[in-house]
């Protein structure tokens, strides 16, 4: 278990770290062992990181060697030693020891594909710097928590909802129906929506694209993605 927490504008993101690092701590139970980040003009992404057994995944977020892709990751990649076989076969060299470095040279093949060839129980946040892309995404079984919010200066993504709203009073707006319906009914927060009005889960099974001012929502299927709701944000 780890905790991720990104921070997105393509305007350009405010360059005091303080604050995301004050957020990215209210994860540090998810990750115990040590914390990386990367601030950048457009965004910030931060990790907590659980280094014992099945859950190591080195040094987070993990930088490309040409410094133009983070990459950070909460849970593993069951298909590791088979994908790290067709990635040398393509000439990969890195070091796949890891379930993070096998994502960062996944994502270097195949682009936004990469999340088809991803068998296990991950989320993921990856970043292009040359194409000015964020990528945020679930696993089909949806394990891992992965919640967006989007506001009027940033896009915050994060494994809970705590340092989304440490983030931004606007993402403490509640959604009255759903309070309702937790008190009533013992409703609780599912893949759909959450208590808050404007913070929603990232769906098992997809994975969310920010170009630019543009998002869209990619499904991952057995045999192919789609795309869908591209809309300006």
């Amino acid at each position: 278990m780890s905790g991720i927490l990104c921070v997105y504008s393509t305007f350009g993101i405010d360059q005091d770290p303080q604050p995301y690092l004050g957020a990215l701590r209210r994860l540090a139970h998810r990750g115990p062992d040590g914390e990386g980040s990367e601030l950048r003009r457009s965004v910030f992404l931060g990790v907590r990181r659980f280094s014992v057994g099945r859950g190591w995944n080195g040094e987070q977020p993990l930088v490309s060697r040409d410094g133009n892709v983070l990459v950070a990751l909460d849970g593993h990649i069951h298909n590791r030693v088979e994908l790290s076989h067709v990635l040398r076969a393509k000439g990969h060299l890195a070091d796949l020891s890891s379930d993070s470095a096998l994502v960062l040279a996944a994502y270097a093949e195949y682009g936004n594909l990469c999340f088809e060839k991803l068998k296990g129980v991950w989320a993921i946040v990856v970043w292009d710097e040359r194409e000015h892309r964020l990528l945020a995404g679930r696993d089909p079984l949806g394990v891992k928590p992965l919640y967006c919010y989007t506001g009027v200066r940033n896009v915050i993504v994060a494994s809970e909802i705590k340092s989304i709203i440490a983030l931004d009073n606007d993402a403490r707006a509640v959604d009255h129906r759903r309070i309702r319906a937790l008190v009533r009914e013992g409703s609780i927060d599912d893949w759909t929506a959450t208590c808050f009005s404007r913070v929603k889960p990232v769906s098992p099974g997809t994975v969310l694209r920010f170009d630019g001012n543009q998002l869209s929502q990619t499904v991952l299927e057995s045999s192919a993605c789609h795309e869908r709701n591209s809309e300006p944000w």
